[in-house]
């Protein structure tokens, strides 16, 4: 089974090393978008597994595509990685129904533990949520 990953960052930088540290991972598609504009049509386009999800972006935010998300049935694992990482921001991101929560400069390498759990097998429900 092939999971489809959407990694939402307009930072080419980011994106490019979250792509090189899951590169061996042959069951993993990886899509990418640069803006919440972007992202939200590629949802709706691509139906991800996992949405790996940046705060900060053009043309709208990960908010905002938090709450294109909110009323879906079907909807990805969320995962947000961002600079925005300051307790309101994350008290916001849960409120906004993210799953995971993490600080881009600090715990990138967590993230992709975690999309690379999902990918061996892990469905959200046996997640183990991670705890701050």
């Amino acid at each position: 089974m092939i999971i489809k990953l959407l990694i939402a960052d307009d930072s080419t930088l980011v994106r490019k090393n979250i792509k090189r540290l899951l590169q061996n991972i042959t069951s993993l598609s990886i899509i990418e978008s640069t803006t919440a504009k972007s992202t939200i049509n590629k949802i709706e386009e691509y139906n991800p597994d996992i949405l790996l999800l940046d705060l900060r972006m053009p043309e709208g935010s990960g908010y905002d595509v938090l709450k294109y998300l909110r009323d879906k049935t079907i909807k990805p694992v969320i995962i947000v990685l961002t600079n925005s990482s300051d307790g309101l921001s994350r008290k916001k991101c849960f409120e906004d129904g993210c799953d995971y929560f993490f600080d881009k400069a600090k715990e990138h390498k967590d993230a992709v533990r975690l999309v690379k759990e999902f990918v061996n097998g892990l469905n959200k429900s046996k997640a183990a949520p991670v705890d701050y």
